[in-house]
């Protein structure tokens, strides 16, 4: 689904534009996860977990070092396993 523009009243000439809300960029050593809509809206700050609320740097960008991932032990065993950004690939069947 792709969101429409949307006119901002005396913004853009009143035109409708792309806005951006979120955005994910690689960075060396982590990934930076942009949420666009926690800028001006303490309300929707306040819904996210305190665990998320830890990685925030700055007003809107989120540090992700570490991920979680499902690794295979044995044949049918698999367990789940916290490893970092650089180390997460390779999880598959």
């Amino acid at each position: 689904m792709v969101p429409k523009p949307v006119a901002i009243p005396g913004a853009y000439g009143g035109k409708p534009v792309d806005l951006q809300m979120a955005a994910v960029i690689l960075q060396k050593g982590y990934v930076g996860f942009y949420l666009m809509c926690i800028y001006m809206n303490d309300a929707t700050k306040k819904k996210l977990s305190p665990a998320l609320l830890k990685l925030l740097k700055g007003k809107t960008c989120f540090h992700v070092r570490w991920t979680t991932v499902c690794v295979r032990t044995s044949k049918r065993r698999w367990v789940w396993e916290r490893r970092s950004i650089e180390n997460a690939a390779g999880c598959s069947s």
